[in-house]
């Protein structure tokens, strides 16, 4: 009696094998970062210096001290004397003098001791003087030095596809080279005695082989795979062998389509089982790809696709190019959009279907699925994706949710990712808590954004200690608020995520502890808007802590220190996934020294 499928398992239990085998392969290289674009980066990159590099100024003005200006407005003009001019390219001399100020170009060093930039066109100028009529802030229109990336913060997290903008910025940074995973190799092998090349003279019942080419093509689309053909091979079992040990000596995965069936002449399922340790599975309760296999020679996974062209493109995609993203390092996992289908759809119950569809991007993209025989390559053209669902039964009723996977293959990258104030004091410790995440740096503001709207599974932010760096007070979990101080910005945030915009103080009063950057930035504050003031006087008036009340049950604590690194090892996570685990403290007081 023939065998006919040797390891048969479920879709799910194919998915757990492919993950478990595909091992990441561990080796980089250095490449030059004009070269690095869709590369998986290999380690941590932090900035080596602050970008911009110095204070500039983002208009064409003046520069001025704003001391000078404070009472300016229409019924108080203030005149100052032009003294100089600052020009991009060249250092210029300190503001001199009550009183003066400095014609400035856009994207010019800010002179020493200015602290403030007037748009030319908000002046009245009348030789050497400027009439200022207009009220002016503090530190308008500077673009403050590390104000876009500060010295030491993360600018790629280790697993990030390098973008284009990614080279712009390491670029900027002037860093030349980058370290990256190296290329996953994999070859390709088509088998039947019916296949020709494309180009050869046609013979009637043959077939032209259009596999390896849709392979091969599926795989170059990424930057971090280098794949080729090996050829044709017909159905003789010694011949498979040998093209699968030439293929294995110089590939980190060999892809055999055609053979794998049942059928008498389908001998890869037996010739890849020779191997050590040999045949993982054969046979998949899916439709269409039943007869997929998958197994290992060494290290070396040697996957078994089925000969027609729409299973083994479905397969591919669905089972093997996630396992191959994680042998090249990429951060995340293939997962399916959520959508639905407009038309009844037919299923096969008990096995696990693949669908292509094409999406109406018009119409909230509902999913038009394309029905077809397996073999039939046109079906495929001209549609968007595919849908993964469970034949749980026969048909699939219009408006029924569905996973929905791109072709645009980013798009199905599912990533653990966490933002904030990540520099290489912290990433290290961040990295131990929560691996195989992938951190972004962000300013506070939108850290908490991106947290209050679900967009990110944790974020962290640190206290800088810098004054020309971006600044918080605090972000804490109340009973019924969270409070986010950013800058200039005093932030209440309710429970259900919506911004409330009171005095912050009132807040205060619900927190049970407050923690807040040196009593020194403190005073800095002071001369802010008047949510912040008033926010940075009621910390800094109390000594440590403070209670309200007889039956009070909280207390306000200020981190009052000289040394401003000590505020660099506080760190803030707000509720993640790994706070749902660890507790309900918003706050990990762990030092990573």
């Amino acid at each position: 009696m023939r065998e006919i499928y040797r390891k048969l398992v479920s879709f799910q239990d194919a998915k757990d094998l492919v993950y478990k085998y595909f091992r990441p392969l561990g080796l980089c290289e250095t490449v030059p970062v004009d070269k690095a674009a869709g590369r998986i980066a290999a380690d941590d990159i932090f900035s080596p210096m602050d970008l911009p590099p110095f204070s500039r100024s983002t208009v064409d003005g003046y520069a001025i001290r704003w001391e000078d200006v404070s009472t300016s407005g229409n019924d108080s003009p203030v005149t100052l004397k032009v003294k100089g001019e600052a020009v991009i390219g060249k250092v210029p001399e300190p503001l001199s003098g009550e009183g003066s100020c400095m014609k400035i170009s856009t994207g010019a060093i800010i002179p020493p001791s200015a602290n403030s930039v007037i748009m030319v066109e908000n002046v009245t100028e009348n030789g050497d003087f400027i009439e200022v009529n207009s009220e002016v802030r503090y530190g308008e229109n500077i673009a403050v030095a590390g104000s876009d990336i500060y010295r030491g913060a993360m600018v790629i997290s280790a697993g990030t596809i390098i973008r284009p903008h990614d080279t712009a910025l390491l670029s900027s940074l002037g860093i030349e080279n980058i370290k990256v995973w190296k290329k996953i190799r994999i070859s390709v092998i088509s088998t039947g005695n019916e296949l020709i090349e494309p180009g050869e003279e046609y013979t009637y019942g043959k077939i032209y082989d259009g596999n390896s080419r849709m392979i091969l093509s599926t795989l170059n689309q990424f930057a971090f795979i280098e794949a080729f053909i090996i050829g044709i091979v017909g159905d003789d079992p010694d011949k498979i062998r040998e093209k699968i040990l030439k293929a294995s000596s110089k590939s980190n995965v060999v892809i055999i389509s055609g053979g794998s069936s049942a059928g008498e002449s389908d001998f890869v399922k037996s010739v890849i089982g020779e191997f050590d340790p040999g045949l993982i599975f054969h046979g998949i309760m899916v439709k269409p790809g039943k007869p997929t296999a998958l197994a290992m020679k060494d290290e070396i996974p040697i996957i078994g696709l089925p000969g027609f062209p729409v299973s083994a493109s479905l397969m591919l995609w669905s089972l093997f190019i996630p396992g191959i993203m994680k042998m090249a390092g990429v951060c995340g996992d293939m997962q399916g959009h959520k959508s639905s289908i407009k038309i009844k759809t037919r299923l096969d119950p008990g096995l696990q279907n693949l669908i292509p569809v094409i999406s109406d991007n018009d119409d909230k993209g509902k999913l038009f699925p394309v029905a077809g025989l397996s073999g039939s390559i046109s079906r495929l053209s001209g549609t968007s994706g595919f849908i993964s669902i469970p034949g749980r039964s026969k048909y699939l009723d219009p408006e029924e949710t569905v996973d929905f996977f791109s072709w645009e293959w980013e798009r199905n990258i599912h990533v653990n990712r966490v933002v904030g104030t990540i520099d290489s004091g912290n990433a290290e410790y961040i990295r131990s808590l929560i691996p195989d995440a992938l951190m972004t740096h962000a300013d506070p503001f939108l850290a908490t954004s991106l947290f209050f709207t679900g967009s990110v599974s944790a974020i962290v932010l640190r206290y800088q200690g810098q004054l020309n760096t971006q600044q918080f007070l605090s972000l804490n979990q109340f009973s019924d608020f969270r409070l986010a101080v950013i800058g200039k910005k005093c932030i209440c945030f309710s429970s259900n995520g919506h911004p409330v915009y009171e005095n912050p103080v009132k807040e205060l009063m619900k927190a049970r502890t407050i923690r807040a950057p040196p009593v020194k930035f403190l005073e800095g504050l002071l001369n802010k808007s008047e949510a912040v003031r008033e926010l940075a006087e009621l910390l800094k008036s109390k000594a440590s802590s403070f209670t309200h009340g007889p039956d009070a049950d909280f207390e306000i604590s200020i981190l009052d220190v000289k040394d401003t690194q000590a505020c660099h090892n506080d760190y803030l996570f707000t509720e993640a996934a790994l706070l749902k685990e660890t507790g309900s403290s918003n706050r990990i007081e762990s030092d990573p020294a």
